[in-house]
C-alpha cells in the first residue's frame, strides 16, 4: 500500500467504518509506518464522533443567503479588479465627493498662483520707489513732518515727494 491508498482509506473512514479488507490493508501500512499510528487513531476517533452527530437541517432561507453572499463577493471582486483611478472616478459620481475634489484642486492651483501674483505686484512697487525718489534715506528720517500732515484726503505721491525736497 502506498501513500495515496492510505489517504483514500482516511477519506473513507471519515464517511463510514472500514470493512475487514480495508482494516487489514491499513494495519499492514501502519506496521510499516509506526509513527503514523497515533495520528490514525486520533483521526479515527474524531471521525467516529462526527458520524454520531445528528444531521442539522439547513435554515429555510439558506439558498437565498448563499446566493446573496455570492453576489456580494463577486461585486467586491469586480470592484477590486478595476484600476484604482477608475474606482476613484466612479466614486466621484456622488455630488459631495466631486465638490470636495474640485475644491481641493482649486486650492492646490489657486493658492500658489495668488502668492506669485502678490510677489510680482510687490516687486513692481519696489522697483517704482527709486523712480519717484522715495527711496532716499534722508526722506524717511523725518517722521515728525509725516505725522504733522493734515488729516483728510491723501495727497498724491508726487506732491508728497515735492514737499520733502
Amino acid at each position: 500500500m502506498n501513500e495515496s491508498e492510505y489517504q483514500d482509506l482516511w477519506a473513507t473512514v471519515v464517511q463510514r467504518e472500514l470493512n475487514g479488507l480495508e482494516k487489514a490493508r491499513l494495519e499492514a501500512w501502519l506496521a510499516a509506518h509506526p509513527d503514523a499510528r497515533a495520528d490514525w487513531v486520533l483521526d479515527e476517533r474524531l471521525s467516529r464522533c462526527l458520524r454520531r452527530l445528528p444531521d442539522i437541517p439547513p435554515s429555510t432561507n439558506f439558498t437565498a443567503q448563499v446566493l446573496h453572499e455570492v453576489g456580494r463577493s463577486s461585486k467586491r471582486r469586480r470592484a477590486q479588479s478595476a484600476p484604482v483611478w477608475r474606482r476613484w472616478v466612479g466614486a466621484l459620481t456622488y455630488g459631495w465627493r466631486s465638490a470636495v475634489a474640485c475644491g481641493v484642486l482649486a486650492l492646490l492651483i489657486g493658492v500658489p498662483y495668488y502668492h506669485v501674483r502678490q510677489r510680482e505686484a510687490l516687486a513692481r512697487s519696489l522697483e517704482a520707489l527709486p523712480a519717484i525718489s522715495l527711496a532716499e534715506v534722508e526722506l524717511w528720517r523725518d517722521f515728525d513732518s509725516i505725522n504733522s500732515l493734515p488729516a483728510g484726503p491723501v495727497p498724491s505721491v508726487d506732491l508728497l515727494a515735492e514737499a520733502f525736497k
